[in-house]
């Protein structure tokens, strides 16, 4: 008991700013924490959710910008845009058409290029306009979906980055999930498993389906696009996963909205 609750502090410690007791870890606190990634997730979920609430409760006339503002601010202020700048490396490590061992160098520049730039204001505009979009739905089973896919991405990057193949022979992603136990994997999908039938509770088998097929794709892709440009996965290319399905899945519960009504 004492590896796991040791295992979610390295796991809130590394992947979120959520102050967390210092101690030296080891490399059994190692393996295990790679199972409560999506409990970060969790916590953005809790306090996004206690947000949009908050607001609607005592301040019921902002208009759906400025929630939306706070809804998007939350996520950065809990992670520290830990994935967004994983995100960044791999647009520009990706636009710059180099070799690959050129774009795994682009990968570790601790600086942004100009394609960076452009990628952010793109994905911005397409985040704040899908996330408006679906606070004026006003329809909380959306929403609902929404907040959920907070640790519902998470899961699936955790299981991705510990079986997928790696782009580098070390690292931070390899350090982070090296001789990674069996029952990590079964935790991940059992999270999985879990969020998807607490989804059968407000969302339309339709729109479940839309969403497994969404997210069944985008892993091809994503699988994909990893092995052509860098040879596999890296800690960089797990930040550009989570952000780019957490956009997917806003636009994807956004037109279902649409669909439905």
């Amino acid at each position: 008991m004492l590896t796991w609750i040791r295992a979610l502090a390295v796991a809130m410690g590394r992947y979120s700013r959520i102050p967390m007791p210092g101690f030296g870890w080891n490399e059994k606190d190692m393996q295990y924490h790679m199972m409560f990634f999506p409990w970060v997730g969790g916590v953005i979920s809790l306090c996004s959710l206690g947000g949009y609430f908050g607001l609607k409760t005592f301040l019921p006339g902002l208009s759906s910008f400025v929630v939306a503002s706070l809804l998007t601010v939350i996520p950065l202020m809990i992670t520290g845009g830990f994935h967004l700048d994983g995100f960044l490396d791999v647009q520009d490590a990706r636009n710059s058409f180099q070799s690959r061992e050129k774009k795994l160098e682009i990968l570790k520049d601790p600086h942004i290029g100009s394609f960076a730039v452009i990628s952010l204001a793109i994905y911005g505009l397409l985040w704040m306009g899908g996330l408006v979009e679906l606070l004026e739905t006003k329809e909380f089973w959306a929403l609902g979906g929404f907040f959920l896919s907070y640790p519902f991405v998470r899961a699936i990057a955790g299981i991705l980055a510990i079986v997928g193949k790696k782009a580098r022979t070390s690292g931070m992603l390899v350090e982070e999930v090296n001789q990674t136990p069996r029952v990590v994997l079964v935790v991940l999908g059992c999270t999985i498993l879990a969020i998807v039938l607490g989804e059968c509770v407000f969302l339309s088998p339709m729109v479940i389906l839309f969403e497994i097929l969404l997210i069944l794709c985008f892993i091809w892709y994503y699988n994909r696009m990893c092995k052509r440009e860098f040879g596999g996965v890296s800690g960089d290319t797990s930040g550009y996963f989570v952000v780019q399905l957490e956009l997917l899945l806003l636009w994807l519960f956004f037109l279902s909205t649409r669909m439905c009504s």
